[in-house]
């Protein structure tokens, strides 16, 4: 009756954890790899898996034996053990078995290691985006001038829709990965919609900035949806904490009219966008008193909402584009003189706009310094900030009332930019104020990056 009972009380336990563990347990506890990484290390995890549960089982049948066999009351316990004491095969048996089982699990952990330090297949993979980690950001470059900095707020790690590194969704992605300063981990976690908790780890590599791995290599296929990557390097230094980016997988066409965008943008250092709608013989937008600095490239997205074809210009230029009913076009002019100009449709309908010249003002950003520290100029005037990297990391310059990290008062900035870029911004300022200047990266203003802006 008891070894019933007892029998009985091992099996509920065993039921009771096996419906704990849910799905993991079907899965020996590992999530379902997303990655050709993943599945070299689940590979691994699963030979020791099945290597130590036979182990386990083996050695609590022979424990089980044992304390059955050579119990108190058997009469042969004792005896048994003064006359094994000594034996040389039995000492060799339980040092040669555990010795044989770390050197398979050895042989199998390098061979491992070796497969992904050779790297997984990419040739199939639908794009390739570089990822460049520095202190304290994640960069993506798209190629042909087309780069996204996460640039998370100082000290939350929280990123702006703006910043997000959109992929294409259901096609293998392509992640390059290397540093430029220090080592980073580039980690990405699914995130629950409903909830928005962060989820299963679908992959995580090194970024390097310099060795023999300075370029790892990770292809992910991501379902529709929202992603979260954070930096997982084990260091001292706080700011690898507020490494995080975003990535939203779309589908192929939207990424693909996203990616078309940024690199119309990406030929020119101060982009303006505009929205056009054309009417049946009408064409409108929705803002007032339109006004350009000159050297701008102006980004025009227009929508047909007619009941013919159309072809909308810029006055006096041969900028055109051609937009059939229900669809929408891209008409990209970039601006070489001061004037005043219009666009016009084919079917009706204009639109005016200035180009406005603007006081050009030249700015370099380093590690870490502002050049100049302090800025004068002229109150009512329209100035063309112009401001260039020189630094071998990100920067950024923001103009405003700088109290603290968490209370700022932000009038203009220019876009986070990478080593040896340029941005431009308008600033027109009021009379008789001061502006703090500073670098808006995490850690950049404590380094010495900013500087005062006097308006006389």
């Amino acid at each position: 009756m008891r070894k019933t009972t007892v029998g009985s009380v091992l099996l509920a336990s065993l039921a009771a954890l096996l419906a704990l563990a849910g799905n993991a347990a079907a899965r020996g506890g590992m999530p379902e790899p997303e990655t050709g990484r993943g599945q070299i290390i689940e590979s691994i995890y699963y030979q020791i898996y099945v290597a130590g549960v036979i182990a386990f089982l083996l050695v609590m049948a022979l424990l089980l034996w044992v304390i059955f066999r050579y119990r108190a009351s058997s009469g042969v316990g004792r005896a048994t053990f003064e006359k094994e004491r000594e034996n040389l095969k039995l000492e060799m048996t339980w040092i040669v078995i555990p010795l044989g089982v770390v050197l398979w699990v050895g042989g199998i952990s390098y061979s491992g290691l070796v497969d992904l330090d050779e790297g997984v297949a990419v040739e199939d993979a639908f794009t390739e985006i570089r990822i460049v980690g520095s202190q304290w950001n994640w960069e993506a470059d798209y190629g042909q001038g087309v780069s996204v900095f996460a640039d998370p707020a100082p000290g939350t790690g929280e990123v702006a829709d703006g910043n997000v590194f959109l992929v294409p969704a259901n096609v293998p992605v392509l992640f390059n990965v290397t540093a430029i300063d220090v080592i980073h981990s580039f980690a990405i976690q699914e995130v629950d919609e409903e909830t928005g908790r962060l989820g299963a780890q679908i992959g995580m590599v090194d970024a390097n900035p310099t060795g023999p791995h300075k370029y790892n290599h990770m292809v992910v296929t991501f379902e529709t949806g929202e992603y979260y990557v954070q930096c997982k390097e084990m260091c001292f230094n706080p700011g690898h904490a507020y490494m995080r980016a975003r990535i939203v997988a779309v589908p192929v066409g939207e990424y693909d009219d996203w990616l078309e965008q940024k690199q119309l943008e990406a030929g020119a250092d101060l982009v303006e966008r505009l929205g056009l709608e054309i009417g049946d013989g009408t064409l409108t937008t929705e803002r007032e008193d339109i006004a350009v600095a000159n050297g701008a490239r102006l980004i025009v997205q227009v929508l047909n909402g007619g009941s013919g074809a159309s072809t909308v210009s810029v006055s006096g230029t041969d900028a055109t584009v051609t937009v059939d009913p229900g669809a929408m076009g891209t008409l990209v002019y970039d601006t070489t003189e001061a004037g005043t100009f219009s666009f016009e449709a084919s079917t009706g309908g204009s639109v005016p706009f200035e180009v406005i010249d603007a006081t050009p003002v030249s700015f370099d950003l380093g590690d870490f310094f502002f050049d100049p520290e302090e800025l004068s100029l002229e109150g009512g005037q329209t100035y063309l900030f112009q401001v260039r990297n020189v630094g071998e990391t990100i920067h950024n310059m923001f103009i405003g009332d700088f109290e603290s990290a968490s209370e700022q008062e932000v009038f203009w900035n220019s876009i986070t930019i990478g080593p040896g870029n340029t941005a431009s911004f308008i600033v027109t300022p009021e009379s008789g104020v001061s502006f703090d200047t500073w670098c808006n990266v995490p850690g950049h203003y404590e380094l010495g990056m900013f500087g005062v802006l006097n308006v006389t």
